[in-house]
């Protein structure tokens, strides 16, 4: 069930004004709060809504709003006096986004008496509670990305380097979105001189986003492994039956166009020119053309620092599946710890 299909017991039949309030009482004190003394740091506001942005109704995991947005575009602009951004060094907001498809956001920040503009834009999964924590330094264009947060993705930076003691306008819009409805909680953009914390604490609506083979949870398609069991076996019976694959019969065994020879075999790939133009060759001299993979290699690491609670299973870092983790970005590797269960630690390479 998502999110958009729940009712919040301790809101239903209230007032949006009063449900927010029943349930920020409600939630005093939660780990999901920018900052344990929420209350008394200050916000940008409310903001006024830019597009179709619409404030709706929902379940209520930590203070804040819930938004839904058709377009890309819609979302909210800020009015602040020059000089605000100037007193302080760190905005952050808690987020929450519902559905099953990804959203990117976009913060830009507009400087007063000129036409510069920071653009900041960032991502996050769905059915996971995230962080953002933005440095205002990042206003000076020095960097073009910050390393992303448990679910909150891909920080990037971009547009004008702009003064925040200057900054008079702030609009937060929905930059990439799916054809659904975007719809997600969001705390007041909180504005604090003091780094603000990391989130400690995940909200998981729908449990696990990761299960024990590291697919998402909430998709299905054709063809996704039921379990452990099954997996095993597929990548055993692929294993068995490597040897025995061929290309069809119009490629050479190199994959090159049977149809058209170039030159005779000179044991290398090369190229050849006909009197009219360039072609690749294959070893055997036959035109080649390459669109498929350059390299095969067991390299699917996935970031999962900050989200150890949003995985079903994940694998000891010492024993057999040690070769599964980098510590280098707290990595997980899912593809090598499936091969690894498959085929042994020594001989799964």
């Amino acid at each position: 069930m998502l999110l958009s299909e729940m009712k919040s017991p301790t809101t239903a039949g209230l007032r949006r004004r009063d449900a927010l309030i029943a349930g920020a009482i409600a939630m005093t004190g939660c780990a999901l709060a920018p900052d344990a003394s929420a209350q008394a740091t200050p916000t940008l506001g409310d903001g006024e809504p830019i597009g179709g942005l619409r404030i709706a109704q929902g379940p209520v995991p930590f203070p804040g709003s819930w938004y839904e947005a058709e377009n890309a575009g819609d979302g909210l602009e800020f009015r602040i006096a020059p000089g605000t951004l100037g007193k302080v060094q760190w905005l952050s907001a808690d987020f929450l986004l519902d559905g099953i498809h990804t959203v990117a956001w976009r913060l830009a920040f507009h400087e007063a008496g000129s036409q510069r503009v920071f653009r900041y834009q960032f991502g996050g999964l769905n059915q996971c509670s995230f962080r953002m924590r933005m440095p205002l330094e990042a206003l000076a264009n020095n960097r073009w990305r910050y390393e992303r947060e448990g679910a909150w993705l891909k920080p990037l930076c971009s547009g004008d380097r702009v003064d925040p003691a200057r900054v008079d306008r702030i609009t937060f819009t929905i930059d990439v979105k799916a054809e659904s409805v975007a719809r997600w909680r969001m705390s007041p953009i909180a504005m604090s001189a003091a780094e603000p914390a990391r989130l400690d604490k995940l909200h998981l609506p729908m449990g696990a986003l990761v299960d024990e083979l590291g697919q998402s949870r909430l998709h299905e398609w054709p063809g996704k492994t039921k379990d452990a069991e099954v997996c095993t076996a597929r990548l055993r019976s692929q294993l068995a039956a490597a040897g025995k694959q061929r290309w069809p019969e119009r490629f050479t065994r190199w994959g090159g166009w049977k149809q058209r020879r170039l030159t005779e075999g000179t044991r290398f790939f090369g190229k050849h020119h006909d009197g009219k133009r360039w072609w690749l060759h294959d070893p055997d001299g036959f035109a080649f053309w390459s669109t498929g993979l350059d390299c095969v290699r067991v390299d699917a690491t996935a970031a999962v620092s900050g989200l150890e609670s949003a995985l079903a299973w994940a694998p000891p870092r010492e024993g057999i599946f040690a070769e599964a983790w980098e510590d280098r970005r707290g990595g997980l590797n899912y593809l090598a710890a499936n091969c690894i269960r498959a085929f042994g630690p020594k001989t799964w390479r």
